[in-house]
């Protein structure tokens, strides 16, 4: 398994990705998924697959290996539904919740033709923060990673010790700095040291015009990962 290969390369653990509506958020979700046997029909149902996963990838890792689950905010039509498939995924072995957003469905997600950001939510950042504190509020004893919009040490702090999260996930600035996640947590380097940086790739200026949402698509995603791959190259 994928997730064996990773413990043995040195990872400390895996995440199993369950947002951004590829096909495990999809079985989550009842807006994609009218199953009537055992993977579909209730909340519970819907959540099945994902309880699988889980306990198929604990088994396969060593005990003393992290596991997590990636969430999305906007895949869920009942926020109560929702906590009800949380709380069986998290019981099947998961170790932290990390919360995500966007859906791969979006051309806006998957294009990098982005839409204008609220001024009070680029303030604090947190793109995903109201949702991460429902699921406090209903799991409060499971660690939370608190993904998208981060861009400053305060944002970060401000959301660790509001409680909203316990870890904050910096994927894409990370890419384009290595280091920062030690610039952070370094407070002998001034705030604008230890900024987060994200790189906006726009798709072909036409792509919006077509009407055809995979025009385009995977553009910006494209180019993190290939910059992945210059990381790793560089490295060797």
């Amino acid at each position: 398994m994928a997730c064996q290969i990773i413990v043995e390369a040195g990872f400390a653990g895996v995440e199993i990705h369950a947002a951004h509506g590829y096909l495990l958020a999809q079985f989550l979700s009842p807006l994609s998924n009218e199953r009537t046997d055992d993977y579909g029909g209730s909340p519970l149902a819907r959540a099945k697959i994902v309880v699988d996963v889980v306990k198929a990838v604990r088994k396969a890792v060593p005990a003393g290996a992290c596991v997590g689950i990636k969430v999305n905010s906007t895949d869920h039509t009942d926020l109560g539904d929702f906590i009800t498939q949380l709380k069986a995924i998290v019981d099947a072995g998961v170790d932290f919740v990390e919360v995500s957003g966007g859906s791969i469905e979006d051309p806006m997600f998957s294009t990098g033709l982005h839409t204008t950001v609220k001024a009070s939510t680029k303030a604090r950042e947190a793109f995903f923060v109201d949702f991460a504190n429902a699921i406090r509020s209903e799991l409060p004893d499971v660690p939370i990673m608190l993904t998208g919009g981060f861009r400053t040490r305060q944002g970060m702090e401000a959301a660790v010790k509001g409680g909203s999260c316990d870890l904050v996930g910096l994927a894409r600035p990370s890419v384009i700095d290595p280091a920062l996640p030690k610039k952070v947590l370094d407070t002998s380097i001034p705030e604008y040291g230890a900024l987060a940086y994200a790189k906006r790739i726009e798709a072909w200026s036409w792509a919006k015009y077509t009407g055809i949402k995979a025009v385009g698509m995977g553009a910006e995603t494209l180019w993190y990962t290939n910059q992945i791959g210059r990381l790793g190259a560089a490295n060797n």
